[in-house]
């Protein structure tokens, strides 16, 4: 027969190893929950990002046939003679003018898509340094002084002489918005407030009838194209170049190289269209 001490001692141990075993199921039980809730956030990603691509696509069918079914009416109407055809939406060409907003309703979610050509969005790759000055300032809410660096960080990215774009081989410039997160001095809060205003296309240059009402509302002044911006620089003048920048070629700078370099900025590529998707989950996501 054991002693009283002994018998304490054993009750205590015992109730030390009840509550280690729970607290150890407290802690698997919350680590499990935030493992669900990831889980739960991935999946909902996954499916965003398959609902944005495939309303993409449905839209483009949906335009291309409206555009044929007005193509086809004009034809068939010879009563009143050749006459310009309309795209979609009140739009006067479907190749210069945004198009939407579309709705497209399924059982738990709502999807609004609008349809612009880049050209109503900031190139990463060959907007001034003006463009770029005045999206991180207005759109990316960062202050002047903070700002001429992150611009001057885009272009020496896309110039190839950033650290990070440097010792790249092959190298065109900006590849996907997310590279803005490799330029220096460009924290995220500024890439979360501007990467739905940018793309990595080669353009003709903003065109401000294109553009979201936030950059129409920035750019919609030919002075202010032309590089004028008092918050850049004392006197009412900026010193930040109004024209775009092109990237480094590499090899010998020849004629040929800055022919065949302005050539292909200058060529564009008007045909590139942004797809902006919305969606609403009836979960609240």
């Amino acid at each position: 027969m054991k002693s009283l001490p002994e018998s304490g001692y054993a009750l205590a141990l015992l109730l030390w190893m009840i509550t280690g075993m729970s607290l150890m199921v407290t802690a698997v039980i919350h680590f499990a929950r935030d493992d669900i809730g990831l889980s739960e956030l991935r999946i909902n990603e996954a499916k965003s990002r398959a609902l944005s691509r495939g309303l993409g696509f449905l839209v483009s069918r949906d335009i291309a046939l409206r555009q044929f079914q007005q193509l086809r009416a004009g034809i068939e109407n010879t009563e009143e003679g050749p006459r310009r055809v309309g795209t979609a939406e009140g739009s006067d060409d479907g190749a210069t003018q945004a198009l939407g907003p579309y709705e497209y309703r399924f059982e738990r979610v709502v999807g609004s898509v609008i349809v612009r050509p880049v050209s109503g969005l900031i190139s990463l790759n060959n907007a001034s340094e003006e463009e770029l000055f005045q999206t991180i300032v207005a759109l990316g809410q960062a202050e002047s002084g903070e700002a001429i660096g992150m611009m001057r960080g885009i272009i020496d990215y896309r110039n190839q002489v950033s650290p990070v774009s440097r010792d790249m081989t092959g190298f065109s410039g900006f590849r996907f918005r997310e590279e803005l997160l490799a330029v220096e001095n460009l924290p995220r809060a500024v890439y979360d407030r501007i990467k739905d205003f940018v793309h990595v296309h080669n353009t003709m240059g903003l065109d401000p009838a294109n553009a979201p009402p936030e950059l129409a509302s920035l750019f919609a002044d030919e002075h202010m194209l032309a590089g004028s911006s008092g918050a850049a620089s004392g006197g009412g003048k900026s010193n930040l170049n109004s024209q775009a920048s092109l990237p480094l070629a590499a090899g010998p700078v020849t004629f040929d190289a800055i022919y065949a370099r302005r050539r292909l900025v200058q060529s564009g590529e008007s045909n590139v269209k942004a797809v902006i998707v919305n969606l609403s989950f009836d979960n609240g996501f």
